[in-house]
């Protein structure tokens, strides 16, 4: 869904700190998509998107209560998007 959204979508590291899903969404995110849907009418129907380039990723710390919002952290993540081929958009929530 986020990838037909016209706004901003971010998505948070995993609870254990890991950073590659967030970074494998923000990638699903840009392309686009096709799912089955309900219209207005309630009628079935299918969707398409065409990906959503404004996403982020928001480092949030981890379950065990560290946080990663140190300078190695960021730069880990900005490394991480730039192999993906994704522009480095970072937020921190600590």
């Amino acid at each position: 869904l986020a990838s037909g959204l016209s706004s901003p979508v971010g998505f948070v590291n995993g609870t254990d700190g890991s950073l590659q899903q967030a970074v494998d969404a923000c990638s699903a995110s840009t392309c686009p998509h096709s799912f089955l849907s309900v219209t207005k009418q309630g009628l079935a129907a299918i969707v398409h998107t065409n990906g959503n380039p404004s996403y982020f990723v928001m480092l949030g710390g981890k379950k065990s209560g560290e946080a990663n919002c140190a300078p190695q952290h960021i730069t880990a993540l900005k490394d991480k998007m730039m192999a993906a081929k994704l522009h480095p958009a970072i937020g921190v929530d600590c």
